[in-house]
């Protein structure tokens, strides 16, 4: 078992509504949060329905489920792979300055085969 704590920040020189509007969209056709130009087409962000807290998703073989969803600033995501333990989100915030973080989390642990494969998922998520 290994655990896992990964934050990235981005400033982003808009209002949050906009910002908050990019995780709104993840896994919609109008999706223009997620890095689809640095992942395979079968690696899209895709849901079982509309975003909202009990929906299931994923990308590859790394599948979720919406765990705690509050439009425009809060998405996150339990993992449902027993390799991939803990949970993924991103958190929009205003900043002093009139500008937005984005804040990307994933945090939990890593065990078997997946603890293995690390070296080749972290790269994905830093995408």
């Amino acid at each position: 078992m290994r655990a896992v704590h990964i934050v990235h920040t981005r400033i982003i020189d808009a209002a949050p509504v906009e910002v908050g509007a990019l995780l709104d969209g993840l896994g919609s056709e109008a999706d223009r949060l997620w890095p689809a130009g640095r992942w395979a087409p079968d690696m899209r962000v895709r849901f079982d329905g509309p975003l909202a807290e009990g929906v299931s998703g994923g990308h590859g073989s790394i599948h979720y489920t919406v765990d705690d969803y509050h439009p425009g600033p809060r998405l996150w995501f339990r993992f449902d792979d027993p390799g991939l333990v803990g949970r993924h989100g991103f958190d929009v915030i205003a900043a002093d300055d009139g500008r937005t973080r984005l804040v990307d989390t994933l945090e939990g642990r890593l065990e078997g085969p997946t603890l293995l494969a690390w070296p080749l998922i972290r790269p994905m998520h830093d995408a």
